[in-house]
């Protein structure tokens, strides 16, 4: 498989790969007859990749014996075009001293910054793009074979019209998969998009990845890419990290890269020059590869474009000639006959046997949407190939709970080989709410060996509550006991200073609340620009601050852009356990839409807790829309959060509704309204 991953800043966080495999995709009965390690329905003396291992292995080395090979080219690239505008072409970008290749693999970060596109998921500079790329390629004809799009991140391929190999379009396929940031089902900001497809018999697949930047990232960078698959001293060590973070095996193991980078760093930049600006460049754009065997792949190519300058990162390209494979049906059938006799030969000689390097694993203490990784080594210890799977326990739904995911779920291990999977504990808002108060998470993963035993693993971790996750309702019963408010708060454990601030706070809302608000308020609101970035480790930062009470009268002290700190209040009130408009008055709040004294008629009859947070909710969207005019994008979001609707009600009629009542709410106050309304009843 080929890939591109692309990294940002001075560290790696663009990446294109790239895979190569020997399996041919399953597509239909009369094509499988033809390829390599897939055929015939079940019980047909066709042979069928993955039906039998020990039979796969055998094929796999006897693969020279049925199957004929040529050479195609391809000509990868990743470029990181920080939100420019298309131009009408790039001159020099696509251009090489070789031949026309077979096939260009062009991926793009930061396509589309808009807010259009990571709220809603639409650009409308793909097509400016694709027709820029499409007009920058060589004079040869090339066909489009695929496009895949998430939020700015872009992945697209051409063929050559003419060329010798062969790609079936029905054995293309495209997926994409975000990391980033992810607020009430938006995109995320991060992630990456692939593309697979069969040229001949072998599958090739390229994944254009764009990953957290920055040296605090680092290990978000590791995390990402478990999930979707210079001059001058500090140069040289940007340079090396992502090499480094390999030979650790924390990414991309087994992946291939010259050793010896022969380019400038790619980043960054002033635009429209070939200065790097006063940071320390870095090679942060990088094309890597991996195959089942080395000597199918040759790059021949790797380099950067010092003459494109329309962004604060340059192109990375690379050239790679790829021996691809076309299979002798008839041979398959005779060899495959000859190889089941081989398998159960060999299959009385050895079991299954593996080495795991941990039995159990404590994760200690977790937190709040900040995830925890742990890995585990399995290395095959036996005589023959191990498949190994984790299946479910009794009465369970998946294979593990919802805070624990694995990776990978399933693998083939040759003799010898070893696999890591890496295991990770992630408390979101919804196990947050079930975890019992002393914060205990257990589970169990079952791992089971094809044809061997199983092997239990018990993971256990400490899940430290956070005012993220939880209930408002006890919350305020906590922070404002009219009874005896001061001793309450000294046995949250805040310190004098802060003390005296929140003492002064009168309105029955989370302290946590308060504090964001008010922050915003003095310091910030006109400031949020909500086309930023958004920045993980602010949030943490944050959510540290809150939940350990610290000494920290701004909290800009720790988090610099208003943008998080606004993207941190949205996340505290979407976490909240409790619905801030309640459940069984959410039909008479919708149907009040447009009626401003309807509609606050109808918060009265909130429970009193209920009440106060919204209507503290409320006069500060109202002061946010008055005071940025770029706000209003931001209602809809506002609006599902108080509602907080399931999946059910989560309809584009329903929606409307929800934003009209909040819309109302926000334009007419409680006071105006009320006092007609108290008028009216007087009469």
């Amino acid at each position: 498989m080929f890939g591109d991953a692309k990294v940002s800043t001075n560290l790696y966080h663009n990446v294109m790969l790239c895979w190569v495999v020997s399996d041919a995709e399953r597509e239909g009965e009369e094509r499988l007859a033809s390829m390599t390690f897939y055929g015939g329905p079940e019980g047909s003396s066709v042979y069928v990749a993955g039906r039998d291992d020990s039979v796969d292995e055998i094929m796999h080395e006897w693969e020279h014996k049925f199957c004929t090979y040529s050479e195609t080219s391809i000509f990868i690239t990743t470029f990181n075009v920080n939100g420019k505008m298309a131009p009408h072409y790039v001159p020099k970008w696509l251009y090489h001293d070789g031949g026309p290749p077979d096939f260009y693999v062009v991926g793009l970060q930061e396509m589309d910054l808009s807010t259009q596109a990571f709220f809603y998921d639409v650009s409308s500079r793909q097509d400016d793009w694709l027709n820029a790329i499409t007009r920058s390629l060589p004079s040869h004809q090339y066909r489009l074979v695929e496009c895949v799009r998430l939020v700015g991140i872009m992945l697209v391929i051409f063929q050559r019209e003419g060329s010798r190999v062969k790609v079936r379009q029905s054995s293309v396929h495209s997926a994409r998969i975000a990391t980033g940031i992810q607020l009430i089902s938006r995109m995320g900001n991060k992630g990456g998009v692939a593309i697979s497809m069969q040229i001949n018999d072998s599958r090739i697949c390229f994944i254009n990845a764009h990953m957290a930047a920055g040296n605090e990232e680092l290990d978000k960078r590791n995390q990402d890419y478990s999930s979707i698959r210079k001059q001058g001293r500090d140069a040289e060590m940007s340079r090396f990290q992502l090499k480094q973070q390999q030979r650790n095996n924390q990414i991309f193991v087994g992946f291939c890269e010259p050793d010896v980078l022969n380019f400038r760093p790619s980043y960054k930049y002033d635009p429209g020059t070939s200065d790097w600006d006063s940071r320390c460049p870095a090679w942060c754009d990088r094309i890597l590869w991996w195959c089942e065997s080395s000597d199918q792949v040759v790059q021949t190519l790797y380099d950067s474009v010092d003459e494109v300058t329309i962004s604060d990162h340059k192109p990375v390209r690379a050239v790679f000639q790829l021996t691809v494979r076309e299979v002798d049906s008839y041979k398959v059938k005779l060899i495959h006959e000859e190889a089941i006799r081989e398998a159960d030969k060999r299959a009385n000689e050895a079991l299954p046997q593996i080495w795991l390097s941990d039995s159990e694993i404590d994760f200690g203490d977790v937190y709040f949407f900040e995830s925890s990784v742990r890995t585990i080594t399995i290395k095959n210890t036996g005589k023959t190939k191990v498949s190994f799977s984790f299946v479910k326990l009794p009465n369970r739904e998946s294979i593990s709970d919802s805070w624990l995911s694995v990776t990978p779920p399933n693998a083939h291990l040759k003799v010898g080989a070893v696999c890591l999977l890496s295991l990770q504990v992630l408390v979101d808002k919804k196990t947050a709410w079930s975890v019992a108060k002393n914060g205990v998470l257990s589970d169990i993963l079952v791992l089971r060996l094809d044809h061997g035993r199983d092997y239990f693993l018990p993971i256990s971790a400490r899940y430290q509550h956070s005012v993220f996750g939880s209930s408002f309702i006890e919350l305020i019963h906590k922070e404002h006991n009219t009874t005896d408010n001061a001793s309450n708060l000294l046995d949250l454990g805040l310190d004098e200073s802060l003390l005296k601030t929140v003492s002064r706070v009168f309105v029955p809302v989370p302290i946590a609340m308060y504090r964001l608000i008010e922050t915003l308020r003095n310091y910030g609101v006109e400031k949020i620009r909500f086309d930023d970035v958004s920045s993980h480790s602010e949030f943490i930062a944050l959510r540290n601050a809150l939940d350990r009470h610290h000494n920290i009268e701004n909290l800009f002290d720790i988090c610099k852009s208003p943008f998080n700190m606004f993207n941190a209040f949205l996340r505290l009130m979407d976490s909240f356990k409790e619905e801030v408009i309640p459940r069984e008055l959410q039909t008479e709040c919708l149907n009040s839409a447009g009626d401003a004294t309807r509609c606050w008629s109808c918060v009265q009859k909130f429970r009193r807790e209920n009440r106060e947070v919204f209507e503290y909710y409320v006069q500060f969207t109202r002061e946010l829309t008055e005071k940025n005019t770029d706000a209003r994008s931001q209602l809809q979001v506002m609006a599902d959060i108080v509602f907080k609707p399931s999946g059910v009600e989560n309809n584009k009629l329903e929606q409307s509704l929800r934003l009209r009542f909040f819309e109302t709410v926000v334009a007419f106050t409680k006071d105006v309204c009320m006092e007609g309304f108290d008028e009216l009843i007087k009469l």
